[in-house]
């Protein structure tokens, strides 16, 4: 499989970068997908497929980032997939298998901004919209939001032969949905709000010691039809360096 990208950056002026790139990939299926013993849980026998066939994908993408000012730095990119083989559950009887839907894309725009308001804080925000679509049912592309948004400060403080940073950020991603086993039904999932925290600290720019927490209130969520709702808080604990 051979996985070629190219790409281009064209600055119009100092402040002022035009770029754009396309790239195919591809992803190999699972050996759970592939493999795993039929399992039954309740009605329901889970089967996988030896016959997949690899997922592939060809991205393109095209944006403009400008520096308004010493502080401001804005972007605006559109994107589009093209997408084939992707993989699935499908429900048959009552039996649910993986399966290569034929064709599928997605497509969107995202847009988003920086602002370092003082020396030890910068304010991050970004949006992205898109549409996707199974061309073999017309439905939307499972999981997949049509919005979804962010909004994140970060603290910047050097003490000493440390390099301090705390980020926290609100994460805000909009309805999508899924195909229902049980039913073979589309089932719509709700909006929610979920905030991350981390903590990293690094000294000499060698070593560093990072903590994070993943939805620290502890939102009730879902996210995928087996696991309902999504776990709660995640923590996190990070050591490392480099050479």
């Amino acid at each position: 499989e051979l996985s070629p990208r190219a790409g281009v950056s064209v600055l119009p002026d100092a402040d002022t970068t035009v770029r754009a790139s396309v790239g195919r990939a591809f992803r190999t299926p699972s050996l759970l997908e592939r493999y795993q013993p039929a399992i039954s849980f309740g009605s329901l026998e889970f089967r996988s497929n030896p016959d997949l066939d690899p997922e592939h994908i060809v991205s393109v993408d095209a944006g403009v980032e400008r520096r308004v000012t010493d502080a401001v730095k804005v972007h605006v990119d559109g994107f589009y997939n093209d997408m084939k083989d992707l993989i699935y559950d499908r429900l048959s009887g009552m039996s649910v298998t993986y399966m290569n839907t034929p064709d599928a894309w997605s497509g969107g725009v995202e847009a988003g901004g920086e602002w370092r308001c003082c020396p030890a804080m910068e304010l991050t925000a970004a949006c992205t919209w898109q549409a996707s679509e199974d061309e073999s049912t017309g439905q939307d592309l499972p999981y997949t939001p049509h919005t979804t948004a962010s909004l994140g400060v970060r603290f910047e403080q050097v003490v000493g032969s440390w390099q301090n940073e705390v980020r926290v950020t609100e994460l805000y991603t909009g309805e999508r949905g899924y195909v229902d086993f049980m039913t073979d039904m589309w089932r719509s999932l709700d909006p929610y709000f979920r905030t991350d925290v981390s903590v990293r600290a690094t000294i000499n720019n060698r070593c560093w010691v990072a903590a994070g927490a993943q939805n620290v209130l502890d939102e009730t969520y879902q996210e995928s039809s087996t696991l309902s709702p999504a776990p709660g808080r995640l923590w996190s604990i990070e050591l490392g360096t480099k050479f």
